[in-house]
């Protein structure tokens, strides 16, 4: 016995006003993103089938639902999150490499570049090994994810976080020789 079978025609009235909510939902929260537009019948449908399963769960005694509004924003929201990431469109999302820096950059004093070696030095050594890696070598992001066995953006975290500790070793040797 499922819902439609207790409610009868009161079952497309819930139908009716769960895709209600959940249409009026989608569009005020996520108006301006593209996906939610593209998706947003599907993820309409998997709330709905969502629902009621867990309404034939309730009617059997197995679930429990306190404050039905909160529960369906909940399911919303992660049934929205659900079929973005079974979508791959997280993936779509293309992340140049950094740019060299140009020839009319201007070349590091005597005094910097030595404050430099000396930050570099002072790095653990998986830090310096991806900075030299990637930026002295040229290595790609992707080709060193697939050498330490991690995700491209998990390599340009880490780049990020390895470049800010040499800058803060960097300001902390050129203020201490000058």
């Amino acid at each position: 016995m499922d819902l439609t079978d207790l409610l009868g025609e009161a079952a497309d009235d819930a139908v009716g006003q769960i895709e209600q909510f959940a249409r009026a939902l989608l569009r005020r929260s996520y108006a301006s993103n593209p996906f939610v537009r593209r998706w947003e019948d599907d993820i309409v449908q998997q709330v709905l089938m969502t629902a009621f399963d867990w309404a034939g769960r309730v009617d059997r005694g197995e679930a429990v639902v306190r404050n039905t509004d909160a529960w369906l924003v909940r399911v919303i929201f992660n049934t929205k999150n659900q079929t973005w990431r079974r979508s791959g469109a997280g993936r779509e999302v293309e992340v140049s490499e950094p740019v060299a820096p140009n020839a009319e950059a201007r070349p590091l004093s005597l005094t910097d570049r030595l404050a430099l070696r000396q930050a570099l030095e002072r790095l653990d050594g998986e830090c310096r090994e991806l900075l030299v890696r990637f930026h002295a070598l040229g290595e790609s992001a992707n080709a060193m994810a697939t050498a330490y066995d991690l995700s491209p953006g998990n390599i340009r975290v880490k780049l990020h976080r390895c470049r800010r500790k040499l800058l803060v070793m960097h300001e902390g040797a050129s203020t201490s020789a000058a």
